[in-house]
């Protein structure tokens, strides 16, 4: 019986982690472009893993490592979304246009790229520093 609870629980947390389809990434800065700071934050992530030694029963041991497994999900998560904000992105949920807003519509991010793009056009843009 303990053992359909862990289950049932361990389910329930993966798939509250699994809410990212309806959300898109917009810009809210300087930075580079999506699919880079995405490849960037995706490959650091990894970094924040742990590993897990445990001893016991089988069960305790499956379970053990199913924690690890769920609390290595949640801190790559975290460390993807902080380190996407550092880049200029931020996750936000998607809009269909007939709920009143169109899925592109972001004055901040449309303002930032208009300055981008008439500093680059009177020669004054200077891109950010390589990492």
């Amino acid at each position: 019986m303990k053992s359909w609870v862990a289950i049932a629980v361990a389910t329930a947390a993966l798939a509250g982690c699994q809410s990212s389809a309806n959300m898109r990434w917009v810009r809210i800065g300087y930075g580079p472009e999506l699919e880079v700071a995405n490849a960037q934050c995706e490959i650091a992530s990894m970094s924040v893993e742990r590993g897990v030694v445990a001893w016991g029963s089988p069960s305790y041991v499956a379970g053990a490592q199913l924690g690890n497994a769920i609390g290595n999900e949640i801190r790559k998560a975290q460390f993807k979304k902080q380190c996407m904000i550092l880049q200029g992105w931020k996750q936000e949920p998607a809009r269909h246009p007939s709920m009143g807003q169109a899925l592109n519509a972001n004055p901040v991010a449309k303002k930032q790229q208009a300055d981008v793009r008439k500093a680059k056009a009177n020669g004054q843009y200077f891109p950010p520093a390589p990492n």
